[in-house]
């Protein structure tokens, strides 16, 4: 796998609920402004659920303080989004769980988990922030392309 990444935009928004659409249009409107299309309806489609449920858990969860996304094109071809929090305030890593049919929240990173290629997340030792992040491929390139 290829670990080229070019940085197609940062966007930081203040902890609040009603900034999510914006945010996840953000990364969206990012891709769709790219120059060919790298992605299937799909993977597009996946990028969108994925990125509202990243975000979302960091509004929700993510401390107090402002939330960053940042948007990477990978040159295998991919997409990557990594969402930047305050951190918890109890300090624990996000994780996915297992929750009942009829719970009404939970589902986030299991839907992340479901529709990404990959995903993971980390606390940043030197601030405490949380990052969370995903990749969704796109079709392999072909043969002779590169």
């Amino acid at each position: 796998m290829s670990h080229d990444r070019i940085e197609l935009g940062v966007f930081t928004f203040a902890q609040d609920r009603g900034a999510v659409p914006g945010a996840r249009r953000w990364v969206m409107d990012r891709l769709a402004n790219r120059d060919g299309q790298m992605l299937t309806a799909d993977a597009m489609d996946n990028v969108e659920l994925c990125a509202g449920e990243v975000i979302a858990n960091a509004v929700v969860h993510g401390g107090d303080g402002k939330i960053t996304v940042t948007l990477y094109v990978l040159g295998t071809p991919a997409v990557r989004v990594e969402v930047r929090d305050t951190g918890s305030q109890e300090g624990r890593t996000p994780v996915q769980r297992d929750v009942p049919l009829t719970a009404t929240n939970g589902r986030g990173l299991g839907i992340v988990g479901a529709l990404a290629s990959r995903w993971g997340r980390h606390i940043e030792p030197a601030t405490g922030h949380t990052v969370v992040w995903f990749e969704v491929d796109g079709p392999p390139d072909p043969p002779g392309a590169r």
